[in-house]
């Protein structure tokens, strides 16, 4: 079994992860969305080999745990808000609201609620 300790510079990844994400997400654009996920892959897999933490990293990772927290708090909710204005887009666009498991579009109004329904039955 794996006992690597917990040290600062990974919880600092992690942090640096979660803000390039959070920023990727607001400028809605996908490379960099998609390396923000890669570090955070890397990040988050050197925080959960950890099986503690070392003795001289713990006050400073007691510092940083609000500011993670905050910015996973920060991508969730840009994350959220980036997903409603997707949805909003696809609505007025062609009133796509969403897809169903074959991957067909869910239109809105109730055509697209007959369709589920006969769909299911």
């Amino acid at each position: 079994m794996n006992t690597s300790p917990l040290r600062h510079a990974s919880i600092e990844r992690l942090r640096l992860a979660l803000d390039v994400l959070s920023s990727a997400l607001e400028q809605a654009d996908l490379r960099p969305l998609l390396a923000a996920q890669t570090s955070l892959v890397e990040a988050l897999g050197e925080v959960q080999q950890a099986t503690e933490v070392a003795a001289s990293d713990r006050a400073r990772l007691r510092q940083q745990l609000p500011i993670i927290r905050a910015a996973l708090r920060r991508c969730r909710q840009v994350s959220s808000s980036l997903a409603e204005v997707a949805a909003a887009w696809m609505v007025s666009r062609d009133g796509v609201v969403g897809y169903n498991r074959v991957g067909s579009s869910i239109a809105t109004g109730s055509a697209g609620l007959e369709a589920t329904v006969s769909c299911r039955v």
